[in-house]
């Protein structure tokens, strides 16, 4: 499943990360302070040996106590002030991207085993394993999809099957009025203009 629910990063997420990265506190909110350390990156030259980086390039940091006994220090607090704006939009980045993600949709094996698949390869995953999908609400109350692929609602005396065979996510009437079998495995039949259940 991870590999089918993979994710690429748009260029708009891209943009959104440097603009939270934007937010950081910077070298200079630091320079000149106790804690404050700066040491140049090192890199190998021609001759195998690690060298310090001709072009000047550097790591810093800053260096505190963020508590002590589980109580913020002055310096850990002011941190944390400086790391707010920073946080907050990183946050909302990432809310605004999990509130993009489309859900698993929910197969049904052979055995009666739900299975999530992501959402663009349903129908192929259904097709080629003879899975089928699995609806669990509607505006009528609980509907389900039985084993023969046709949806059933939960009425006042158990399951009613709908004659509607579940393709996607739009309903189709079953073109054929093959047996089918309810979500609690009791079979059904077409009788006489309608769908009955065999008992």
């Amino acid at each position: 499943m991870s590999a089918a629910l993979e994710r690429t990063v748009t260029p708009e997420q891209v943009k959104d990360i440097g603009r939270c990265q934007k937010l950081l506190p910077t070298e200079a909110d630091f320079k000149g302070r106790k804690g404050y350390w700066r040491r140049a990156k090192m890199v190998e030259d021609e001759s195998g040996k690690i060298v310090p980086d001709p072009s000047g390039r550097y790591d810093w940091g800053f260096k505190f106590r963020p508590n002590v006994n589980g109580k913020f220090t002055s310096t850990g607090g002011e941190v944390l002030e400086r790391m707010r704006p920073f946080m907050r939009a990183d946050t909302e980045r990432q809310q605004k991207n999990v509130s993009k993600q489309a859900s698993p949709a929910l197969l049904r094996d052979a055995n009666g085993a739900v299975r999530p698949v992501a959402p663009g390869l349903a129908d192929q995953a259904a097709r080629r394993n003879g899975w089928t999908h699995v609806w669990s609400v509607s505006r009528n109350g609980r509907v389900e999809s039985g084993v023969g692929g046709m949806l059933f609602r939960v009425g006042r005396f158990g399951w009613e099957a709908t004659g509607r065979l579940q393709l996607g996510l739009s309903g189709k009437i079953a073109p054929l009025r093959l047996p089918q079998y309810d979500p609690d495995g009791n079979p059904w039949r077409w009788i006489a203009g309608s769908w009955r259940k065999v008992v």
